[in-house]
């Protein structure tokens, strides 16, 4: 972010600004998935297929700077919002993107690494197809899991 006079100043990140942004997350992606589990057929098919794409970009990216990793990653995510046809939520989702994909990148490149592979995401996609009664809190799971990796000393 710059200042009036051109002057670059960043943003620092506390835990409790992680923390509340990743259970943000949770919670939109949470209802994302829910929304998308729920669609008539066609446009489930047409969601999932989406997703698929959004997983043969990361996979292609494997082999890149953890950058185009990342960013391979946010994008399989803001399509899971998108496919769930609630403008509101996918713009809320943008709201928080930034704090999400910084705090993926300080957590170190080993656990980044591990936050955006290929695997961990194609659970998603499973879950969606699956349907399964527990899909909110497998999918809260998925986005907080990420929370351990910071080692942030989270205070309530």
């Amino acid at each position: 972010m710059t200042d009036g006079r051109g002057r670059l100043h960043v943003r620092s990140l506390d835990a409790r600004v992680v923390r509340d942004a990743f259970r943000v997350r949770a919670a939109l992606e949470s209802l994302a998935a829910r929304t998308i589990a729920e669609l008539p057929g066609a446009a489930k098919d047409d969601a999932l297929t989406a997703l698929e794409q959004a997983l043969e970009v990361m996979g292609a990216a494997e082999e890149e700077s953890l950058h185009v990793r990342l960013e391979a990653d946010v994008e399989f995510h803001r399509t899971l919002c998108r496919a769930s046809g609630n403008a509101r939520l996918l713009t809320t989702w943008e709201q928080i993107s930034g704090v999400v994909r910084m705090s993926i990148m300080f957590a170190g490149v080993d656990k980044a690494r591990q936050n955006v592979a290929v695997a961990r995401h194609r659970e998603v996609t499973e879950l969606l197809r699956e349907n399964p009664r527990d899909l909110e809190e497998r999918m809260t799971a998925h986005i907080l899991g990420v929370l351990d990796d910071f080692e942030l000393a989270l205070e309530e």
